[in-house]
């Protein structure tokens, strides 16, 4: 009765709550890979370059997908190249 009806109402509010906490830790990581990223465009590329990327880093949501704008931030020679890879669909 309503003692069952109390105590799933908790565990479904419990559940709830640690899966917005894990979408807000993810969301937090991404924002500091991102910033980290920007300061890597900076100062490899200038800030003009960083300017122009932080929409486009502000596009991805995946991890996997910053970590390859990291490779190729010491792969490529121009900031041009970077922003062209990054302005191409995943």
């Amino acid at each position: 009765g309503r003692a069952e009806g109390r105590a799933e109402g908790r565990a479904e509010g419990r559940a709830e709550g640690r899966a917005e906490g894990r979408a807000e830790e993810r969301r937090r990581a991404l924002a500091m890979e991102r910033q980290l990223l920007l300061r890597q465009i900076g100062r490899r590329f200038g800030n003009d370059c960083a300017q122009t990327a932080l929409p486009l880093l502000e596009a991805i949501d995946d991890s996997n997908r910053l970590t390859d704008v990291g490779e190729w931030i010491i792969t490529f020679d121009r900031g041009e190249e970077l922003i062209a890879r990054l302005s191409q669909p995943l």
